[in-house]
């Protein structure tokens, strides 16, 4: 299992109590032609301002997902940007999102 880095502001850890609510909601949001469809998608974290998740996919990579609180998807949405490591993720979204957090 992936082993994050700490968590810098506004992002943090998924609380177990809204796991399966977030993880009902992407899979409700996630359809045949979007790049998540049919993969397994653990997930890790949540930004505070957003409706954004952080998800590990099996391959490594992760994925920060906008989800929309909204119906199924399509290819396109939920918006999703990939991430080769926790590394990327950290230096490339949340150093980002953490310079406009207040």
């Amino acid at each position: 299992m992936l082993q994050p880095l700490p968590w810098h502001e506004p992002w943090d850890n998924l609380p177990e109590s809204l796991h399966e609510a977030f993880q009902s909601q992407l899979q409700h949001e996630l359809v045949p032609g979007h790049p998540l469809f049919g993969q397994p998608c653990t997930l890790l974290g949540k930004h505070a301002g957003a409706d954004d998740v952080l998800v590990a996919l099996a391959n490594g990579q992760l994925a920060v997902v906008h989800l929309t609180w909204g119906g199924p998807g399509d290819a396109r949405y939920p918006n999703t940007t990939f991430f080769a490591s926790w590394g990327d993720f950290a230096a490339q979204r949340m150093a980002e999102d953490a310079l406009g957090y207040s």
